[in-house]
């Protein structure tokens, strides 16, 4: 199980959810991903563990629609933070508040990943 940001003291793993369409980071706002794969980060390695799906909250109606961010947030249970190209307010606070860091980022998925886990931790480069 991953650690949130208050365990970031000790060393991982550190669980990421990924808002992926076709493998890669959805290429617009993580509503739009097809599933959230998820990494684990450990001392610098990263690892992808499994595919969980993304309850669909893409209407412009629905994106600040607590009930489907709290899909979401099931989801993507037990992750220290989401990654995707953007990640727009109402899902970013409410994930924020929950202690699930967010991350908007445009390297590749394991860099990504990476790069995040670094960042918790406190660790450059």
């Amino acid at each position: 199980m991953g650690i949130y940001l208050e365990d970031a003291g000790r060393e991982g793993p550190l669980l990421f959810a990924v808002a992926t369409k076709d493998g890669s980071l959805v290429d617009q706002h993580f509503g739009h991903a097809t599933a959230f794969a998820i990494y684990e980060y450990e001392r610098g390695a990263v690892r992808f563990l499994e595919n969980r799906p993304v309850p669909q909250y893409c209407a412009p109606e629905a994106r600040e629609d607590s009930g489907k961010i709290a899909l979401i947030i099931k989801a993507i249970g037990g992750c220290a933070g989401v990654i995707s190209l953007r990640i727009g307010a109402p899902p970013r606070m409410a994930l924020e508040k929950q202690g699930i860091k967010t991350f908007m980022m445009y390297e590749r998925v394991e860099d990504a990943v990476r790069l995040a886990g670094e960042s918790i931790l406190g660790k450059s480069g």
